[in-house]
């Protein structure tokens, strides 16, 4: 919210959004963000509760990473997480996220990586990759025209190869302390599905036409208190009720300059998910971020 909040308070903001938003690092996560306002190193992210994952068609929220870079500058954030548990079950986890985003007068750019692997015993539960690219171009009033391509490959949804590339119109606003973004952009999606003799949909592969359309906004409720909200709707154009929809929440506190406590939840939805995938997903954490600026 450039303008109405400082510039620890808009770090604070962009902190939380790497530790809570990409869903891929769940225990531990050390990230670091650059940008022209200053350097934020986050020390610690402690997650008191998290939900078990089930897989899922997921919607990756690149809206809210591109969104943290208000002003003419650059972000850079990298997180990686390791986890080991043994006694009775072996259970080694490995994740890491890279994002990049690059904003000027009348357009702005994001490219963002991340991957996670997982083995329970002698079995890898969960493995992926995702990789998202964005521009947006600057309009007079308040819009905008932006568009992407991403790649995924997800085991846990059962996605060998999931390619989108979507472009569409955004609005944004701010007022006070809250603003609000919505955009509509149509998709084409190539899925493909992972091998599997035993399942009905085995190596299936599909062409569908998408829209995506986004809801966002966040309000500081006070100097120290912010809230945000994320939403995703991606029917198809053939079968309006073949649809996919995921929502994100958080509220943060700074409990003081450096220590801010932020709770999330999201939940997702997918109509029609690959065989032997849940159709739904949900998640809460809270997170303890410790953060420095200059």
């Amino acid at each position: 919210m450039a303008g109405r909040v400082d510039d620890h308070a808009r770090s604070r903001r962009d902190v939380r959004r790497w530790l809570c938003g990409a869903g891929r690092t769940d225990c531990f996560a050390i990230g670091a963000a650059m940008s022209r306002a200053g350097f934020l190193f986050v020390v610690a992210n402690v997650i008191a509760a998290v939900m078990p994952r089930t897989g899922h068609a997921a919607i990756f929220d690149a809206v809210s990473f591109m969104d943290g870079l208000t002003e003419p500058g650059a972000t850079v954030e990298a997180g990686l997480e390791f986890s080991l548990r043994g006694g009775n079950t072996t259970i080694r986890r490995a994740g890491g996220a890279v994002g990049a985003a690059h904003r000027r007068a009348d357009w702005a750019g994001m490219i963002w990586a991340s991957g996670d692997y997982e083995r329970a015993a002698s079995e890898t539960v969960s493995q992926g990759v995702l990789e998202h690219l964005r521009v947006r171009r600057f309009l007079p009033h308040d819009f905008a025209w932006e568009g992407f391509i991403q790649h995924e490959y997800d085991l846990l949804q059962r996605i060998r190869t999931r390619m989108l590339i979507g472009s569409g119109p955004r609005y944004a606003r701010a007022v006070s302390r809250f603003s609000v973004a919505v955009g509509a952009l149509p998709m084409y999606e190539f899925l493909r599905i992972d091998d599997d003799p035993t399942l009905a949909d085995s190596g299936q592969q599909f062409q569908e036409a998408r829209l995506s359309v986004y809801v966002r906004g966040d309000v500081a409720l006070d100097d120290r208190v912010q809230f945000d909200l994320n939403s995703y709707w991606q029917p198809r154009f053939d079968d309006w009720t073949d649809a996919r929809l995921s929502a994100n929440a958080g509220l943060s506190v700074a409990l003081n300059r450096w220590l801010t406590l932020a709770v999330r939840g999201s939940v997702a939805w997918d109509q029609t998910p690959a065989v032997a995938v849940e159709t739904l997903d949900y998640r809460v954490s809270t997170g303890l971020e410790v953060s420095w600026s200059r």
